[in-house]
């Protein structure tokens, strides 16, 4: 499973995301349901000017802490695969078979997606396991 950029500044009171609190709710579930099934976890965390390493801002939501054995990946790019070790450590845990939830699905759930198909990887997105916010490209509905 990857968990995108389900950081702090993605809920940030000032700025709501459509449905923020019941992805939270939604995430928690997941989380619930994979960790006893020792699927693999991996949390992908963004880092640019917005999301500095190290702020509160930038931390993994305190609701979907990762647990003893979760990987932990830093990107920089809207692809979770771009100069990080995702493939790396998804084809160390032998994973072909994807599930995604998280955030911004224009960008960042969006270029991951795209870059595992490109790998061969089956991908799942969960139905209301993801969010955006309301944009002129995508609605967040």
């Amino acid at each position: 499973m990857l968990v995108i950029d389900v950081q702090n500044a993605m809920f940030a009171k000032t700025n709501p995301k459509y449905e923020g609190e019941s992805l939270l709710k939604n995430l928690q579930d997941v989380m619930n349901k994979t960790h006893p099934d020792n699927m693999p976890v991996f949390f992908i965390q963004h880092n640019d000017e917005e999301f500095i390493s190290g702020t509160p801002l930038w931390e993994i939501h305190s609701l979907i802490v990762p647990h003893e054995g979760d990987i932990v990946i830093q990107k920089h790019t809207s692809d979770s695969f771009h100069k990080t070790e995702l493939l790396e450590k998804l084809v160390s845990k032998q994973s072909q078979n994807l599930i995604v939830v998280g955030n911004q699905n224009e960008y960042y759930t969006d270029a991951t997606i795209l870059h595992a198909f490109s790998l061969g990887d089956h991908v799942t997105l969960i139905k209301d396991v993801h969010r955006t916010w309301n944009s002129n490209i995508l609605a967040a509905q």
